[in-house]
């Protein structure tokens, strides 16, 4: 039997964190070739007391302070004894659904063992976009200081999103088979048991954003890939947590997270 743990972030957002609690327990019945555990990263500002003892699942909630993302699911993950004992590592938001065959999709994935990071089929249940392939090539310098100018003057992000991003947006095509990627979309991380094997605690020091790139880096950093893989199909509900920032915090974050990785991984 493989082993899992999932590690989600909640924040204030425990009607979503149910659903998705939900749709675990639901793809657990149509498969029992995983031993589960599930540890929640709560920053509620407002939390709350749930009973997820109905949902027969392997549960243990932490109460953070606002960490962001990333900093509250390295907390966790970092505090582990032997990580590599897993198999596979989710670290997801909450705002996500998992069909009821998912289990079984994963369990005849097959990968090289050079892979580290698996990027599922993720698709909008909004606006029937799809997540992934997210980014597909590494970017280069001159592509993040563009994204740095979008970021820090917010008119020209605006102008980017009503033109060119339309444009690739329309232009997108379903890729049906697995490849190769330099990214996956962030809602929905799953790391392989290669890349804890030689593992270091993880701080990601940006409150919200660039996680992705962040772990496509040390991937890179690895000698690792990161493989799409259509077939694992999860649903995502767009931004429950992140929908209440003003427009003013998010371009902050934003842009403090291009920053960070235009410093460290571009110089």
């Amino acid at each position: 039997m493989k082993t899992l743990l999932i590690v989600c972030v909640n924040y204030n957002s425990y009607d979503a964190l149910w659903n998705y609690l939900q749709s675990i327990a639901d793809a657990c019945q149509k498969c029992n070739d995983f031993s589960i555990e599930i540890k929640i990263a709560d920053n509620s500002s407002k939390p709350k007391v749930v009973d997820f003892q109905i949902l027969n699942l392997n549960i243990a909630l932490y109460k953070f302070s606002n960490l962001g993302y990333f900093g509250a699911a390295f907390q966790i993950i970092n505090s582990l004894s032997d990580v590599s004992g897993f198999d596979y590592v989710f670290i997801t938001n909450v705002d996500v659904i998992l069909p009821d065959n998912f289990f079984t999709k994963l369990s005849n994935v097959s990968l090289n063992d050079n892979v580290g990071w698996i990027a599922p089929n993720i698709i909008s249940l909004t606006t029937n976009k799809r997540y992934n392939p997210y980014i597909v090539e590494r970017y280069s310098k001159l592509k993040i200081e563009l994204i740095e100018l979008m970021y820090r003057f917010p008119f020209v992000h605006k102008i980017y999103n009503r033109t060119i991003h339309q444009w690739k947006k329309n232009k997108r095509t379903a890729i049906c088979n697995n490849m190769e990627i330099y990214a996956g979309h962030g809602s929905f991380f799953i790391l392989t048991r290669a890349f804890f094997l030689d593992y270091k605690p993880l701080t990601y020091p940006v409150f919200l954003f660039g996680e992705e790139i962040f772990i496509a880096e040390t991937i890179k950093e690895k000698k690792l890939k990161v493989e799409y893989v259509p077939s694992l199909l999860v649903y995502d509900k767009d931004h429950v947590s992140t929908k209440h920032m003003s427009n003013k915090s998010h371009y902050k974050a934003f842009l403090e997270s291009i920053q960070f990785i235009k410093n460290r991984y571009y110089r």
